[in-house]
């Protein structure tokens, strides 16, 4: 089905003027970009299955991207890229030596742990949500990023596999930007970038 949507897009382009990339779908298939994402939601990107390695993100994309040995694409949020430096400490990112700002905006929706905002070194803001409790990837050892890496996260930081698991991802491995959110249950999610 996404290919099919995909390949409507690329035919249905042209004829309708524009002039931006074709947007391939993918549906979220667990918990790890809550509060963001949820599972289920069909979220449009920038680029077709198979264009891997020629989408430049910057810090704070949502992005579509393939770990190593994986068959099924991935949904994370770029946090880190190309020359820079960073650590998870007590929870925070520290990036470049400095801790990320991060503000407690509400309690988790289930009532153990909260949303947190935080806030990139270039101005994007997203939310995350954490359990409030020690958890085993708190506290990451610095990582400097190589000229064609990239740090990428679950917004759901105690229940996500990602970067501190996997290690940086290579350009190679970014197959698209996310840029909106086209099927939620909340409706009023849809149309919202992620």
């Amino acid at each position: 089905m996404t290919r099919r949507i995909a390949i409507l897009g690329l035919i249905l382009a042209p004829l309708l003027g524009a002039a931006s990339p074709p947007i391939a779908t993918y549906a979220m298939s667990s918990d790890s970009m809550r509060p963001n994402l949820e599972k289920g939601d069909l979220v449009g990107a920038d680029m077709l299955e198979g264009m891997c390695g020629k989408t430049r993100p910057q810090p704070g994309d949502v992005v579509v991207y393939r770990p190593k040995d994986k068959a099924q694409p991935y949904l994370g949020r770029v946090v880190a890229g190309p020359g820079q430096t960073l650590r998870m400490r007590r929870g925070r990112l520290v990036i470049d030596g400095r801790t990320v700002p991060a503000a407690r905006v509400a309690e988790a929706p289930n009532g153990s742990g909260a949303v947190v905002q935080e806030t990139l070194g270039n101005g994007r803001s997203y939310f995350t949500l954490t359990s409030g409790e020690e958890a085993l990837f708190d506290e990451i050892a610095p990582v400097r990023l190589g000229p064609q890496d990239w740090y990428i996260l679950g917004d759901n930081r105690d229940d996500a596999s990602d970067s501190r698991i996997w290690g940086p991802f290579e350009n190679k491995d970014i197959c698209a930007v996310a840029t909106v959110i086209l099927q939620a249950k909340d409706k009023k999610r849809v149309g919202a970038k992620p």
